[in-house]
């Protein structure tokens, strides 16, 4: 079989969508190099070595996050050469996710007893929005992350891994679906100080205890705060100290 990446034609992505023939938990074990082989006018050969990508590793827990900040990291250094419009095509993570990441797919989020397997394909494999991309489907939100970290906050870049991905899972799909901090480097890299040195720094004088619903807020406040300001156009010190009164409201210091 060729080491390149074989991609699902965008006919054959449908047919797995609206398990035209083949459903549910057959399409999450399929043996996608068996199902090449034997349907070659349902794939086109891409230019994606497959040799050349990385190992995923996965694991439980807190260590999950750990696993894929390094995953992030790995798969986009590997896939730099992609271009925007190639990431957000979604044949190409579903193939990856279904053939060579299987594993990596299966472990990271396995099916368990009470498992809705259309909810899990549709979080999971499947990445029809931006959205979804970004957040939810097992390999795009990797390469995605990886972008955004490497693009928009280089200067803090180890900080900014460390705040995606080893506080809590859900910092992640907040932080990166938040159009003001995804669009405003100088904002996203205040909110990553801020984070890193309350939650992550072990030698913070400001530490705090992570609280979901209390970063949420936090986050809503930027958003309105930002929607008011030209948050661009100010200087960074600034806009880091907005931050910091922003989290201190939603964060007081522990009693």
């Amino acid at each position: 079989m060729t080491d390149k990446l074989m991609a699902l034609k965008s006919g054959t992505l449908e047919d797995f969508r609206n398990s035209n023939f083949i459903t549910g938990e057959a399409l999450w074990n399929i043996d996608y190099s068996k199902y090449v082989l034997d349907n070659p006018d349902y794939f086109v050969e891409t230019r994606i070595d497959l040799e050349t990508l990385p190992i995923l590793k996965w694991g439980a827990g807190k260590q999950r996050g750990e696993f894929d900040k390094e995953n992030s990291k790995n798969l986009y250094e590997a896939l730099t050469h992609l271009s925007a419009v190639e990431a957000a095509d979604e044949r190409l993570w579903v193939s990856l996710s279904l053939g060579h990441f299987s594993e990596y797919l299966h472990n990271r989020w396995p099916l368990g007893k009470n498992t809705d397997i259309d909810t899990h394909l549709n979080n999971h494999l499947f990445a029809p929005d931006t959205r979804r991309r970004f957040r939810d489907q097992a390999l795009a939100r990797l390469w995605w992350v990886g972008r955004f970290v490497n693009r928009n906050l280089s200067q803090v870049k180890d900080k900014a891994y460390a705040v995606l991905f080893d506080i809590e899972s859900d910092v992640l799909s907040q932080f990166t679906t938040r159009p003001t901090l995804v669009s405003v480097s100088s904002l996203a890299t205040a909110v990553v100080e801020v984070s890193h040195e309350a939650f992550i720094n072990p030698s913070s004088a400001k530490k705090r205890t992570y609280d979901r619903d209390k970063f949420r807020d936090f986050l809503k406040d930027l958003d309105l705060e930002s929607g008011r300001q030209l948050v661009p156009h100010r200087d960074y010190g600034s806009i880091l100290i907005q931050v910091q009164e922003s989290f201190n409201r939603n964060f007081p210091e522990d009693s």
